[in-house]
């Protein structure tokens, strides 16, 4: 089972320029494991009532936009306010089981980027995420 980190966009603010929000590069020190990079995010939207369990995939939603560019690919996620629904993003790092999930309360659009190879893969651990 995951292990996460609840942090509100407030309190995040100092990882992110003015209006913006994104996972940390490395995972938080204070959880003590060395410097393990982004890996992945898990974009959700649920209904306000519900709390995510451990099954947090079950409300991961696709990326809206998908596309390769200059050298890296790109996803894109559109947020729509929604009565009643909830949008978080779980920032995923390498070789551990916990996470840092982030509040979008106020995103509007996230993007995902990653350098690509030639072969259309992405390289390991190019991970950048962000949400304006």
């Amino acid at each position: 089972m995951k292990t996460a980190i609840l942090v509100l966009a407030s309190t995040f603010a100092g990882f992110a320029s003015a209006g913006q929000l994104s996972c940390p590069q490395f995972a938080p020190a204070d959880w003590g494991i060395g410097q393990k990079a982004l890996e992945s995010v898990r974009v959700m939207s649920y209904p306000a009532q519900d709390l995510p369990g451990p099954d947090r995939e079950y409300y991961a939603t696709p990326p809206w936009e998908e596309r390769e560019k200059a050298g890296f690919i790109y996803q894109i996620w559109h947020l729509e306010k929604v009565v009643g629904f909830k949008h978080e993003v779980d920032c995923v790092y390498a070789g551990t089981d916990r996470y840092l999930s982030l509040e979008l309360a106020n995103a509007r659009r996230c993007a995902a980027r990653w350098r690509a190879r030639r072969d259309h893969g992405v390289v390991p651990y190019s991970l950048n995420f962000w949400c304006k």
